[in-house]
């Protein structure tokens, strides 16, 4: 992941969505089509408003939550902070 040189709106945060497991508990591993998403991620960016989260912290999301963007080819969930449903 590239250093961010940009900023958030107020409210806003940018997310690095996390991928599906590969495997489950129990070893099996899974094809690409039977894996289900994670709706989590790990916060890269936030902006000035935002007082309950971090740069950092892994969050839980909703499955229709933000917006997904694309910068220097890494791929961003931009959320707002009542997005957030859980802070790992």
């Amino acid at each position: 992941m590239s250093e961010l040189t940009g900023k958030v709106l107020p409210f806003k945060m940018l997310v690095v969505p996390m991928e599906a497991d590969e495997k489950t508990k129990g070893g099996i591993i899974l094809a690409e089509s039977a894996r289900k998403p994670q709706f989590k991620g790990q916060v890269a960016l936030i902006g000035e408003s935002i007082t309950q989260t971090k740069v950092g912290d892994i969050i839980y999301y909703g499955q229709h939550a933000g917006t997904f963007v694309a910068i220097d080819d890494v791929n961003y969930l931009l959320l707002a902070e009542n997005d957030c449903l859980y802070i790992d």
